[in-house]
Parts: structure tokens; C-alpha cells; sequence
């Protein structure tokens, strides 16, 4: 499957926060199938979502929105309350940031595939998302958990080492 840009209509505000264009516009355009992002709430946590097909595979990555009455957004470093203006502001320059860090990712790991260090399945499969709708992390992380938390045996970390 050829690789793709498309931007779903009314999905993204970017008048309202430059962050989404500054993701696409660091990445190969065919890089991206979809950006997907949700709208904010008032002071409701929602996450963001990023999300393409690349090597006949989707992908998921999930950004936490973190909410405008979080005290790192409604106070200064003095702990005195900072303006609408000024809540918003600093919100929304957290949102970019994340997101900016969320390429820096993406782009990490694109670079590690090209270069050979590893392979695009191992470097992306806990975001490829499998029947059912779920990522193979959101899928296989609890289940890894649970057999170590249960005592399941793990093979020794050396080969022919005692586990």
C-alpha cells in the first residue's frame, strides 16, 4: 500500500494550536496517512492520537492531553493563579512540546530502521494496531505483566544460564 497525507476535515483546529502543523510539516508528507487529534473540553483529559499507515501497516501513537486546571498550568513557579490568558497559553505551549517530542520519536526510530539498527516491526510493534482495534502494546503489555507478576518461569537472560 502506497504511503499517504491526509488530514480529515474538521479534525484539526489549527488556527488554534499551530502544534499539528508543525508535526506534519516535520515529516514526510507521505509519512502520513491521518492525524487525528482531539478537541480539548474545557478541563477534561482526552488524548491526542497520531496515526498513519507506513509498510502496509497502522500505526497508533497516543499523546495525553493534560488538563487546563492542572496546577502546573493554573499556577506560576511562586504558586500565585495565573490569568485565563495566561492558562491557555502555557497549556497550549505544553501540548506543542509534547508533540514536538512525539516526532523527535517517530523520527528516532525511523532512522534507527533506516540505518539497520533494527527493523520497522520491531521498532514500531507495540503501536501497529491489530483486528479489533487495539495496538499490539495496549493488547500484549497487560498479559506480559500478569506472567511476571504471577511467577510465571522466564528464559534465563543468557542462553544456558540458570533462570
Amino acid at each position: 500500500m502506497k504511503d499517504k497525507a491526509h488530514t480529515p476535515s474538521g479534525s484539526v483546529d489549527e488556527e488554534r494550536d499551530g502544534a499539528i502543523t508543525g508535526v506534519r510539516d516535520a515529516l514526510p508528507a507521505a509519512f502520513w496517512e491521518e492525524i487525528a487529534r482531539a478537541k480539548e473540553v474545557e478541563a477534561r483529559e482526552l488524548d491526542a492520537h497520531a496515526l498513519f499507515e507506513m509498510r502496509g501497516r497502522r500505526l497508533r501513537f497516543s499523546l495525553p492531553i493534560p488538563s487546563k486546571a492542572d496546577k502546573r498550568f493554573t499556577r506560576d513557579a511562586g504558586g500565585r493563579p495565573r490569568t485565563v490568558d495566561q492558562v491557555k497559553s502555557v497549556h497550549e505551549q505544553a501540548v506543542r512540546s509534547s508533540w514536538r517530542a512525539l516526532v523527535l520519536v517517530i523520527k528516532a526510530k525511523l532512522e534507527a530502521v533506516d540505518t539497520g539498527i533494527t527493523t520497522f516491526e520491531s521498532e514500531f510493534l507495540s503501536h501497529i494496531v491489530i483486528p479489533g482495534g487495539q495496538t499490539f502494546g495496549e493488547w500484549a503489555i497487560p498479559q506480559i505483566a500478569e506472567a511476571y507478576e504471577t511467577g510465571a518461569r522466564m528464559p534465563p537472560l543468557l542462553p544456558g544460564a540458570p533462570t
